[in-house]
């Protein structure tokens, strides 16, 4: 049996304790789309986790979570939030969180972007209240096809990988420098 959680509204609408209370009866949480902008508090016998990337299906045993194809991920934010749950003694290892090849990888260019926009809205006072987490620049760049998916970094060092990257970068310092 499938059962799916899914949110017609942007954020703060329970999706994620739902998640918490159907998880312990699951094998497998799946999210499917999103970045680490989102995030949803959890309390439980074990203290309290607040979670942005990782569902907290993590939290239950036997519980395997997946962070899918749709999934914007900054591996630095990742490696924060995986060494929050260790420090509360939740395990987590490629046995319990498996990360879609196909995911993209939100580089620091697109924090820095979302920064610059927000601070430029900021000054006529038309801000909107990003997270400055720069979502909405790495889902840009992924359908414009110049972002790495975390597939890419198993291949770094291939050739055409290395002409890729510096093509990107190449093109977000002329954007940046503008």
């Amino acid at each position: 049996m499938l059962t799916a959680v899914t949110g017609i509204n942007w954020g703060d609408e329970g999706k994620g304790r739902v998640i918490d209370l159907l998880a312990g009866q699951a094998d497998v949480v799946v999210r499917y789309q999103g970045g680490n902008n989102a995030g949803h508090t959890v309390v439980t016998e074990q203290g309290k986790f607040i979670l942005n990337l990782i569902p907290s299906g993590i939290l239950h045993s036997g519980v395997t979570c997946v962070l899918g194809d749709g999934m914007v991920v900054d591996p630095e934010h990742l490696e924060n939030e995986i060494q929050k749950l260790r420090e509360k003694d939740v395990a987590v290892s490629p046995k319990n969180l498996k990360i879609s090849t196909r995911a993209t990888i939100s580089m620091p260019w697109h924090r820095i972007q979302d920064e610059l926009e927000e601070d430029r809205l900021a000054r006529s006072g038309a801000a909107f209240g990003s997270t400055r987490r720069g979502i909405a620049y790495a889902y840009s760049d992924k359908y414009r096809k110049k972002t790495l998916r975390m597939g890419d970094l198993l291949r770094l060092d291939e050739e055409n990988m290395k002409a890729r990257l510096k093509m990107m970068l190449d093109a977000k310092n002329m954007e940046l420098a503008g």
